[in-house]
């Protein structure tokens, strides 16, 4: 599987670690929503979609196992947002 798309919806909030949402589209036949780029004390990083559960603590609803795609969509939305010189991986 890899990354055929992004697009970003930038958040304009003073002094929020929330930068934008992202929409990654798979091989061109499949799109996940809400991905979600935070700006971290370590720098970016793109955090997996999630929703509140009842005990009001957020769980993720989508979970992805292969390490290299997990690279390719956080390179992937950091770039698409702005952040080409940004290595979400240190």
């Amino acid at each position: 599987m890899k990354v055929t798309g992004v697009k970003i919806r930038k958040i304009d909030k003073a002094n929020s670690k929330l930068k934008a949402f992202a929409e990654v589209e798979f091989d061109g036949t499949m799109r996940i929503d809400n991905f979600k780029l935070i700006d971290g004390a370590k720098g970016m990083f793109v955090g997996n979609p999630s929703q509140k559960g009842p005990d009001d603590k957020y769980f993720d609803t989508v979970r992805i196992k292969d390490q290299d795609l997990i690279k390719e969509i956080a390179t992937a939305v950091i770039k698409e947002y702005g952040g080409e010189d940004e290595d979400p991986w240190g």
